[in-house]
């Protein structure tokens, strides 16, 4: 989630991650590894609304992360 690589998921990932699913934001490799936080291998507006859910205390795990899997 945290795709401007700051330490902190943020309303401004959320941002890039809107970008991102229009193709109006440019990512790399890792980015766009990150921006995938609900793990269907696109960047979508959903990858930006958990984001943004999570950058608000909202979610507390996103479901594409492997460390939930069990």
């Amino acid at each position: 989630g945290d795709i401007n690589c700051d330490a902190t998921v943020s309303a401004e990932d959320a941002r890039l991650a809107l970008r991102a699913s229009i193709g109006s934001e440019l990512l790399n490799d890792y980015q766009v590894f990150v921006c995938d936080v609900d793990g269907n291998g696109l960047i979508s507006a959903e990858d930006s609304r958990l984001i943004l859910r999570y950058s608000t205390g909202l979610e507390s795990i996103f479901p594409g992360d492997p460390a939930n899997e069990n």
